[in-house]
């Protein structure tokens, strides 16, 4: 159960943070291409208990690996990260991941990624780890940042929206709904909190993501909330 990686020399980007880009029909691999040579640039304003921060996130697709026979499709990110998918009957899911320091993962299951058809509702489950809950404090004025599992529940609510980013405005997008919950013991003065993400996302046809709002709210008052915006600013075919 080797994975082959591609070679790492490929990836010349920047990364922030861990995965949505004409008409193409309905199938949502048009939503999610995976094909070899593109290229994604975003915005992403996060606001934290400390303010608002700025960052960019840079990725791209490279050529396709081999997995038990299988030919599996590639991103990677400038720090050399990857994330690998396949197309299944059920859709696009990701296979598996890696880091600069960590091996490569292969995961037990699938995770689906958007299902095989945009045309009826659908839905589905998957984990996420919150990003925004954090902020400098005691002790020594450390940063606290809580980094928990949530699992979500998806579900596509529209195909025909119209989205307007700095790369341009795209028609028939998709758009996905996310919310999840659970209660942790989180520590940082915090304590045992209940802890709620809801997101959405657009996904144009033929380009993928080209934009996501996400909010993690907690019932503490220590750490209360947290919102992350995610905005295409260019899109590029190799």
């Amino acid at each position: 159960m080797r994975l082959i990686a591609p070679c790492p020399t490929a990836v010349l980007l920047m990364l922030v943070l861990p995965g949505f880009l004409g008409a193409c029909g309905r199938a949502t691999n048009a939503y999610y291409p995976l094909q070899e040579g593109l290229k994604w640039q975003y915005d992403i304003h996060v606001v934290t208990m400390d303010g608002p921060q700025r960052k960019k996130y840079l990725v791209a697709t490279l050529p396709p690996a081999r997995h038990e026979g299988q030919t599996v499709n590639v991103r990677a990110s400038a720090d050399g990260r990857y994330t690998y998918y396949r197309v299944e009957p059920a859709g696009v899911v990701r296979i598996g991941e890696s880091a600069p320091d960590s091996p490569l993962q292969l995961y037990n299951t699938p995770r689906l990624v958007l299902p095989a058809s945009a045309d009826e509702p659908a839905s589905w489950t998957d984990t996420e780890y919150t990003v925004t809950l954090e902020h400098t404090g005691p002790p020594e004025h450390s940063l606290n940042r809580i980094t928990v599992p949530v699992d979500m529940q998806y579900r596509i609510e529209a195909t025909d929206e119209e989205v307007a980013v700095p790369a341009g405005t795209f028609k028939n997008c998709v758009r996905v709904q996310g919310v999840g919950t659970t209660s942790k013991n989180v520590g940082f003065y915090v304590g045992q909190t209940d802890i709620r993400v809801e997101s959405t996302a657009w996904y144009a046809p033929g380009v993928g993501l080209v934009k996501a709002v996400r909010e993690e709210t907690t019932s503490s008052t220590v750490l209360p909330r947290g919102t992350y915006e995610l905005t295409l600013t260019d899109f590029t075919r190799d």
